[in-house]
């Protein structure tokens, strides 16, 4: 009759949807450029990964930018973002290949 261990999901605001664009967005124009180099990201990165990288090193290169009194151009932050992706991902390479020589 009741349930009272039903999880109650949180209404979805302008901003998820945002986000949710947003994210989807950042995701094919990195592919996108990454594919037309024949670079990173590939599909060893998810889609998740490029996400989280691309929020973490942008705002941590705004932040130091905005404290200097500076401004970083978005081209500059962009490609900064993208040398990230692909260190991230020769960083796993040798991990792995590390791990299976042990």
């Amino acid at each position: 009759m009741f349930n009272f261990f039903k999880s109650k999901s949180k209404p979805r605001t302008l901003l998820d949807s945002c986000q949710e664009v947003s994210n989807r967005l950042i995701i094919k124009g990195y592919r996108r450029i990454a594919s037309q180099h024949g670079c990173a990201p590939t599909a060893k990165t998810s889609d998740a990964k490029i996400v989280e990288i691309y929020n973490i090193v942008g705002t941590a290169f705004q932040e130091v930018a905005e404290r200097r009194g500076e401004h970083i151009p978005a081209p500059y932050i962009s490609f900064i973002i993208f040398k990230f992706l692909q260190a991230y991902e020769m960083f796993i390479a040798k991990m792995k290949t590390f791990f299976m020589n042990i």
